[in-house]
């Protein structure tokens, strides 16, 4: 099993954040990484759906616990491994919300999809997460 964890500061409140983040048809108005993301239905627990990588295959994603305004965890599963993301969302009174990241592969083949798939996807996590903050700001 390999984690990574990235945390940041923001001015937005966690409502906010867990709104734009559940709205996963969304994504690629804030994630460059993206083409496009495909749902039918809400974003629930035990739902599925579909994202589509600029850079890769169609991935499916199982979201795993959807609790509003605090956490959103998704899974895919790849061959001999798992990938788990989960997004938390943290008041804070200094600055508003704390975001941490907590990206996890587990399997026998976690380090391949680690070195393939969550090392380059928590290298970029600072620009992803500012550009999510700041759409998630200026969302109505």
């Amino acid at each position: 099993m390999v984690t990574r964890v990235y945390e940041t500061a923001t001015d937005v409140k966690p409502e906010r954040l867990y709104s734009a983040i559940e709205s996963v048809g969304t994504w690629p108005d804030w994630d460059n990484e993206l083409e496009c993301v495909c749902i039918e239905g809400a974003a629930i627990e035990g739902a599925s759906f579909h994202i589509h990588p600029a850079r890769g295959p169609k991935v499916t994603l199982l979201v795993t616990i959807a609790q509003p305004p605090k956490c959103f965890e998704t899974i895919a599963t790849m061959p001999l491994a798992r990938l788990r993301m989960r997004h938390t969302f943290e008041s804070d009174r200094a600055c508003g919300a704390i975001i941490r990241i907590e990206i996890e592969t587990t399997g026998p083949f976690a380090w391949f999809w680690d070195r393939l798939i969550a090392r380059p996807l928590a290298r970029g996590l600072p620009e992803t997460l500012q550009r999510f903050a700041a759409y998630s700001r200026a969302r109505p």
